[in-house]
């Protein structure tokens, strides 16, 4: 790219300021639109990973507290 070029872009984006800050929102929203419609893929392996499934409740305590939370309660049964 020649300096000439750097210099046409930068004319063009000055000169056309408003319509591509518009172009970019629009596409920000439509983002946004499809992330509230479709769940992540992510979060939900996360929560699976995260949480396991006792008596119908999630337990998304972390499994060594889990550990540290059944000694406590097999010392209170003493």
């Amino acid at each position: 790219m020649s300096l000439a070029d750097i210099y046409a872009a930068l004319a063009y984006y000055y000169d056309h300021r408003e319509a591509i800050q518009a172009d970019i929102r629009a596409g920000e929203r439509l983002v946004a639109e499809i992330q509230a419609q479709t769940p992540s893929k992510l979060q939900q392996k996360l929560q699976q990973q995260r949480g396991t499934v006792f008596g119908g409740k999630i337990n998304n305590t972390p499994p060594g507290r889990r550990r540290l939370s059944q000694r406590r309660a097999n010392r209170a049964d003493w």
